[in-house]
C-alpha cells in the first residue's frame, strides 16, 4: 500500500511547468489516484493557483497521469506516462508525457527517491519542458525537492519547492493531498 501512495504523490505532479509532485513510484495496475494541491507562483508577484491530478496504474512498473493546472485566466492540461528505472530503496523513474496551455509540448522528468523511514519520502529531480510555440521553441527547466508523509494507507500529504533553472522557468511552492483508490 505504501507503494500506492508513493506512485499517487508522484502522479500528482508529473507533466509540465515543474510540479511533480510525485515520488519515484508508480501505481500498482487497476489503482487510481486522485490529487489536489494549491500552487503559489513565487516570482509572478505570488500568483496562485490549483494543480488537480488524476493517476492509473497500467502494468507492473508503468502508469499514467492527467493533470489540469488553474492559475489567473489560463488553464493547463496534460498528460504523461511513467516507468520505473530502479525499483527499492533509493528509487528512481523517468516520466514523459504531452501538455496545452497557449502552446503545445513535452515534458520529461528525472526522478530520484529516498525513503525515511516507513512513512515519509524524500524526492527530487529534474523536470523539463520543450514548448512549441509559432515562432520559437522554449526549454524551460526546474530543480525540484519534495517531502511525502502517509498519512494512512491511502492517504498522502506532499510539500514540494520547483526551483526555475532558466528563463522562462519560474519557481514555485506546492502543498498538495494524493488519494489512491
Amino acid at each position: 500500500m505504501k507503494k500506492r501512495i508513493c506512485l499517487l504523490c508522484w502522479m500528482l505532479f508529473q507533466v509540465s511547468s515543474a510540479q511533480v509532485l510525485n515520488t519515484a513510484t508508480t501505481l500498482g495496475p487497476g489503482n487510481f489516484s486522485l490529487g489536489i494541491a494549491p500552487v503559489i507562483f513565487v516570482e509572478r508577484e505570488k500568483d496562485l493557483g490549483l494543480y488537480v491530478n488524476a493517476g492509473l496504474g497500467v502494468a507492473r512498473s508503468v502508469d499514467v497521469g492527467f493533470k489540469l493546472r488553474f492559475d489567473g485566466n489560463r488553464t493547463y492540461i496534460g498528460g504523461d506516462v511513467e516507468f520505473i528505472v530502479l525499483g527499492g530503496r533509493p528509487s528512481i523513474s523517468l516520466a514523459t508525457g504531452v501538455h496545452a496551455r497557449h502552446e503545445a509540448g513535452l515534458d520529461g522528468t528525472f526522478n530520484l527517491t529516498l525513503p525515511l523511514g516507513r512513512v515519509a519520502d524524500l524526492y527530487g529531480g529534474l523536470d523539463a519542458d520543450m514548448d512549441f510555440y509559432r515562432d520559437d521553441i522554449v526549454l524551460p527547466c526546474w530543480g525540484v525537492i519534495g517531502f511525502q508523509v502517509s498519512i494512512r494507507r491511502s492517504l498522502a500529504l506532499l510539500m514540494e519547492v520547483d526551483i526555475g533553472l532558466n528563463e522562462p522557468a519560474y519557481s514555485m511552492l506546492d502543498f498538495g493531498l494524493n488519494v489512491i483508490f
